[in-house]
């Protein structure tokens, strides 16, 4: 198989159609022009071939018979990234020569590519196909997020975990100690569950006030035990279910398990309509085994009672508090230390700052300090970046009765 029968000009007028007519307008054609070839079609997140290809498993290269239209992004870490969204590729896979077709079109909450594999006989096709797809099912220096019904794999937030360390991460020793001894305790102990017949899973919610440390703390852990991870932003969507999504990602993690599951505000992602469905998910017991769900909430009392008070749900629970005097003073220090020499602040500054600060988060105290930074870039005066903490203290304060409501 040199090239592919299919047109450019005849894949347009395919795509000027609607729904499902397209993938099986394409089929049908591919069947009759490819009478000797086995055909594989879906829709597969993971039959990424070209990523497959770029690891040095097969050889690929685009069909230069075929116009190839790419869709390119800016991705979050700042670069531009392409991929097939009409395009054929010539692929070699153990000796065995292959085409792949893939076409995008409008369907359901997200733009549906589908592809279409041909190969020289079953055996061979398959073993492509179901190879290729494990190899993308795990995670490669990246994090597997699903947002709005579609999966994205970000670069730039796994760049941002591979920056956050329990050393740089500012909360009582006592609680930062508590949490990593017991995902420690918990990873070393795989051999324990399974001889004793127990599923081998866990369940963490970190609680408290926003801006207190708890998506630092996730990103920490995922960073210093360095599981694959998919991180869920959303599972509401305009054309699928919340149960639909909630499966999907689950079966998603226990493909790749063990893993990290991670679930930020909790108790907005799941209401009344959805509970049920998720809590049958959490209770997968053997099937959920090296399923490691971590999620976080700032307001535990919104939570049904069967998600939290039940252990074998979320059997850790983590409480951030507002930070105390000596957590303030230590952050103001670490913020100090990366500030020009004019904006320093002496120990009695320092002091004096994380005093009049009780009650603010550490989000709030970051407010602060770049507040103070605007201030004093029109007054570089010796000491005016205190003066300009001092002045920025009490309209953030205000702002926080504002919006907190206490």
């Amino acid at each position: 198989m040199n090239r592919l029968a299919l047109s450019c000009d005849r894949l347009a007028e395919i795509l000027e159609t609607k729904g499902e007519a397209i993938s099986y307008e394409i089929s049908r054609i591919l069947a009759s022009e490819h009478p000797d070839s086995t055909i594989l079609e879906g829709s597969e997140y993971s039959f990424d071939i070209v990523a497959f290809a770029g690891s040095g498993a097969c050889w690929c290269e685009i069909d230069e018979h075929f116009h190839a239209q790419f869709s390119t992004d800016f991705d979050s870490n700042g670069k531009a990234r392409s991929s097939p969204a009409n395009a054929a590729y010539r692929v070699s896979f153990k000796g065995r020569e292959f085409l792949v077709l893939y076409s995008t079109f409008a369907g359901g909450s997200c733009s549906q590519r589908r592809y279409w594999l041909l190969g020289p006989d079953p055996d061979s096709t398959r073993d492509l196909f179901e190879t290729t797809c494990r190899w993308n099912e795990s995670i490669h220096d990246e994090i597997l997020v699903y947002h709005g019904g579609c999966w994205i794999k970000d670069p730039g937030l796994f760049e941002s975990i591979r920056s956050s360390r329990f050393d740089n991460l500012i909360l009582p020793s006592r609680l930062v100690d508590e949490i990593r001894l017991d995902f420690r305790r918990f990873l070393d102990s795989r051999d324990f569950y399974e001889r004793h017949g127990v599923p081998w899973r866990r369940g963490a919610i970190l609680v408290g006030p926003p801006g207190n440390g708890k998506t630092h703390t996730i990103k920490a852990l995922i960073n210093e035990f360095g599981l694959p991870t998919i991180y869920v932003k959303t599972i509401v969507t305009q054309h699928s279910t919340d149960q639909s999504c909630l499966q999907e990602i689950f079966e998603r993690a226990r493909a790749i398990a063990p893993c990290f599951l991670v679930l930020e505000d909790l108790d907005s992602m799941i209401v009344d309509e959805n509970r049920s469905f998720f809590l049958n998910e959490m209770d997968g017991f053997a099937q959920n085994s090296g399923l490691i769900t971590i999620a976080s909430t700032n307001h535990l009392d919104r939570l049904d009672p069967a998600i939290v008070s039940r252990p074998s749900r979320f059997d850790r629970k983590y409480h951030f508090p507002l930070p105390g005097f000596e957590e303030r003073r230590r952050y103001l220090l670490m913020w100090g230390a990366r500030l020009e020499g004019g904006m320093n602040l002496d120990d009695e500054a320092v002091d004096l700052i994380a005093a009049a600060t009780e009650g603010f988060t550490f989000a709030y105290l970051k407010e602060l300090l770049i507040s103070a930074m605007l201030r004093w870039v029109e007054d570089r005066r010796p000491g005016a970046f205190r003066e300009a903490v001092e002045v920025s203290l009490p309209w953030l304060r205000e702002q926080m009765v504002t919006k907190d409501g206490n």
